[in-house]
């Protein structure tokens, strides 16, 4: 899983690329962010699945801001904006590699420490069937996101293939906030009382 992330970070080139590294920086800021917000320090293994989580939605949603980011910073007059928008766009990939990263992280780490290994109910209750479907839909979007498979796969397929980004992330949302580790405010009556 790392080598993939590398992999998407950096590319083919051997030395570490600036867009490699801001999206590295980036995704440091997310994890340490979530850290702090989730007060993982003294809380036990369970704050790591709470981190890991909101970690990996925010850095997806990072990545699909990136595209209209760019456009708004490419319709400026200003070259400097024009460039920032050129570097978020490169950055894309690598978050999105990341946000998968971090979401496989999640699902082992959720799968062991807070379901005991149970796989049924990823089936049996729906807000970790989103999570799964999420996930499940990540998965080949972080296999495809060379520039050697988008050759293979040609523009218009890889194209079509990476928008399952957005229904994925909207999974992802539901996931996070019907979920035991959402903000207290997003339980309904009924998430609540579930018992995974």
């Amino acid at each position: 899983l790392v080598e993939l992330v590398e992999s998407a970070s950096v590319g083919a080139a051997a030395e570490v690329t600036p867009d490699a590294r801001a999206s590295r920086i980036v995704v440091a800021a997310v994890v340490v962010a979530a850290l702090l917000v989730a007060g993982v320090i003294g809380r036990g293994p369970l704050a790591v699945v709470r981190v890991t989580a909101w970690a990996a939605l925010v850095v997806l949603l990072g990545a699909l801001a990136c595209s209209p980011l760019a456009a708004l910073a490419t319709r400026t007059r200003s070259a400097r904006a024009r460039r920032a928008g050129a570097i978020v766009v490169r950055a894309r990939r690598g978050l999105g590699v990341w946000a998968f990263a971090l979401a496989s992280l999640h699902a082992v780490l959720a799968l062991a420490l807070h379901l005991g290994l149970d796989v049924g109910s990823l089936l049996a209750v729906d807000r970790l069937l989103h999570g799964a479907l999420a996930l499940g839909l990540l998965a080949p979007l972080a296999l495809t996101s060379s520039p050697s498979v988008m050759a293979v796969l040609r523009l218009r397929a890889w194209k079509a293939l990476h928008r399952a980004a957005y229904p994925a992330a909207i999974l992802a949302i539901a996931h996070a906030f019907r979920g035991p580790f959402a903000p207290p405010y997003a339980h309904s009556e009924s998430t609540l009382h579930a018992s995974h």
